[in-house]
């Protein structure tokens, strides 16, 4: 089918808004799993020690009238040790950069400081010491 002359069409056009959803996706739901998993404690030094312990594999306790009982000798609570962090991320935007309309976002510096906030999250390295 041929266009009839003389008609103006969309790609005749200059101009055309662009057809751009107003908002950014994250595609990592689970990357800060741990640290916003975790229940959080305010440090008050740079090493931090806890004791975890744990209960027997479930087994039948079930016992004959009269029977003697048997004695298991306990398990031990564990110990362990974690450090304190600094870590850091920094953001530099202009001012215009920061005025200027944009898609899926208000305010350039905003959204960037909240984005390098979830990088630092993701990137925690935990390491635990019995």
């Amino acid at each position: 089918m041929t266009q009839a002359s003389g008609t103006t069409a969309v790609n005749d056009l200059v101009g055309v808004a662009e057809d751009v959803e107003d908002i950014i996706y994250r595609l990592d739901p689970m990357d800060t799993w741990a640290f916003s998993t975790f229940k959080k404690k305010k440090a008050t030094a740079i090493r931090h020690d806890w004791q975890q312990d744990a209960l027997a594999t479930p087994a039948s306790n079930a016992k004959v009238e009269g029977d003697e009982t048997g004695y298991t000798a306990v398990t031990p609570t564990e110990m362990f040790t974690n450090y304190t962090q600094i870590s850091a991320k920094s953001v530099r935007i202009t001012g215009t950069a920061d005025a200027v309309r944009k898609y899926g976002r208000d305010e350039e510096f905003a959204y960037q400081i909240a984005k390098k906030g979830k990088e630092l999250k993701r990137k925690q390295h935990c390491a635990l010491a019995a």
